[in-house]
């Protein structure tokens, strides 16, 4: 009973931290917009599901563009891009952490 406790606790956590990236790089894409672009484009789908970017309620990331600019050194010479670039960083290490820590976790059940 008390490891099937800690089990749903772990997986609280991670769905808590996938949370917290979601808005973080909600965040961040609507910081791009406002002031990077061209970045901005460059990292997002046109007409995801058919809707144009500008009308989307959120940013579509593609990927092949947005993890290389993710840990790549590249910050545009702005501060608050290597902050967010930081935090998006600490929330994907976490989110592996938890969970490699889960998989661990759950042969034991």
């Amino acid at each position: 009973m008390g490891l099937a406790i800690i089990f749903v606790f772990l997986l609280l956590v991670i769905i808590a931290i996938a949370i917290l990236g979601i808005i973080i790089l909600i965040d961040f894409f609507e910081y791009l917009k406002r002031f990077h672009t061209g970045k901005w484009k460059e990292m997002s789908f046109e007409r995801p599901f058919g809707i144009p970017r500008e009308d989307f309620f959120f940013h579509v990331p593609k990927p092949l563009e947005f993890f290389p600019f993710i840990f790549s050194p590249e910050d545009l010479d702005d501060d608050q891009i290597t902050a967010y670039k930081k935090k998006l960083k600490l929330v994907a290490l976490l989110l592996l952490a938890f969970l490699a820590i889960l998989i661990l976790f759950s042969f034991c059940l």
